[in-house]
């Protein structure tokens, strides 16, 4: 394993100091002003003509004394710069997922309630539930719709679902798809290109994590196991998926203070590493994408006793 892992270091900084110049890439992660909110982890996050938006999420300096935030924030990326927004309708943190479609962003959150944001006019509005009270969903946006599904019951941890929804913002109507081909788990990747939705990694019922990766063919309502060459398989891993110009990017946290990117090479069928992120915060961080950035904001680390982040780093493509 440490072998491994040396020569996966190698290709990482191989690949990372590799001609730019020639690729017109440059692939690397700055350090931004820290978010003005404060420290916390589990917010959710999404871009908008040009904006990124970021908000809720959770803080704790000794258990009990845990603060559940409902504010959001607007990031303008030319100026490095947040703005105070209204506030959600209640607070929010872990599993709020948030899919910009039109004019309109979308808010899934624990539970079943969901939300619809107008960023014009700053107002909040309740949609139709979820059909199923879920904590660690799997969702994306796809041509106009949005899917979700898989997670667990809070009042059966133990339970772990394979169903899939699509919701339709025209009418308002979520409508039961075909099961995800593969056994129920929580905490999946999750993301979509312009054409395309991917679900993947995870931990199934037995805590098992997966190193597995799927792709949703929206107009045939089918899945396509996807290869996952390239990525190691180290346990206990939480990932995050974004892309950027239609192409699928993977963050790989490992042990503390290092976290892989990834970068999905369609072509040859495998995952690549691109630059790479050092940051001891990493659980429960959010990820938006503005052009060709993504940003990543807060999180925690849970070494030596849990210390949450303000951190805002952004990787340019």
């Amino acid at each position: 394993m440490i072998k491994n892992f040396c020569a996966l270091c190698l290709a990482i900084i191989f690949f990372s100091c590799g001609d730019d110049e020639t690729s017109q890439r440059k692939n690397k992660w700055t350090e931004m002003k820290d978010f003005p909110g404060g420290p916390r982890a589990g917010m959710f996050s999404f871009s908008f003509n040009g904006r990124g938006y970021a908000g809720g999420g959770n803080f704790s300096d000794s258990s009990p004394n845990e603060i559940i935030y409902r504010d959001l924030w607007e990031y303008t990326p030319e100026k490095d710069q947040w703005t105070k927004k209204g506030d959600l309708p209640y607070a929010i943190f872990a599993t709020g997922q948030a899919f910009t479609i039109g004019n309109k962003v979308y808010l899934m959150t624990f539970g079943t309630a969901f939300f619809e944001y107008d960023p014009l006019t700053d107002k909040w509005t309740e949609k139709a539930p979820f059909p199923d009270y879920r904590n660690g969903q799997a969702a994306f946006a796809l041509n106009g719709k949005i899917y979700a599904g898989l997670g667990y019951n809070t009042g059966n941890s133990s339970s772990r679902y394979n169903d899939w929804w699509e919701y339709n913002p025209a009418t308002d109507v979520w409508n039961r798809k075909s099961d995800v081909p593969f056994e129920g788990r929580t905490g999946a990747a999750s993301w979509s290109t312009a054409t395309i939705g991917y679900v993947g990694f995870g931990f199934a019922g037995d805590v098992t994590e997966k190193n597995d990766s799927w792709e949703y063919d929206q107009a045939t309502d089918k899945w396509v196991e996807k290869s996952t060459e390239g990525i190691p398989p180290f346990s206990g891993a939480l990932k995050h998926g974004f892309s950027i110009d239609n192409i699928p990017f993977l963050t790989y946290p490992v042990n503390g203070a290092l976290n892989f990117l990834f970068e999905y090479d369609a072509q040859n069928g495998k995952w690549v590493p691109a630059s790479s992120l050092g940051t001891e915060f990493e659980h429960e961080y959010t990820l938006f994408t503005v052009g060709k950035s993504a940003y990543l904001v807060g999180g925690y680390s849970g070494n030596g006793g849990i210390t949450f982040s303000d951190q805002v780093k952004r990787y340019e493509y």
